[in-house]
């Protein structure tokens, strides 16, 4: 275990996962934890990270390493649609923005 800036650190050797939650070196049951993510199918922790927040509150972070593949191309395609505001509006084919016609400004009295 190592103790850094208000956490500790167990390597895969001070930790393991019994029944999905992780146990800590000497501790004889799981901790109690509400799961933010699923851990991914056949993941095998590499380090537990236990902190404390200033409210009070303990963390778990567990370290995996994950294959991801990478996303499919994007097939070309016309122009995309892109929210501007109310007083702009794009037109789909040929991609040019029209802005409205400027308001008048009002003169002052008396020029």
């Amino acid at each position: 275990m190592q103790v850094t800036g208000g956490a500790a650190q167990y390597t895969r050797s001070a930790f393991r996962r019994r029944d999905g939650a992780p146990t800590l070196a000497k501790m004889i049951t799981p901790l109690n934890i509400v799961w933010s993510r699923s851990m991914p199918v056949g993941a095998q922790p590499s380090t537990a990270t236990v902190s404390k927040d200033a409210a009070g509150r303990w963390f778990v972070s567990l370290l995996v390493e994950e294959e991801i593949s990478p996303p499919p191309p994007v097939a070309p395609g016309p122009a995309r649609h892109v929210a501007m505001g109310p007083s702009c509006r794009w037109r789909r084919s040929p991609a040019v923005i029209e802005a409205p016609p400027p308001s008048p400004v009002a003169t002052p009295p008396g020029e």
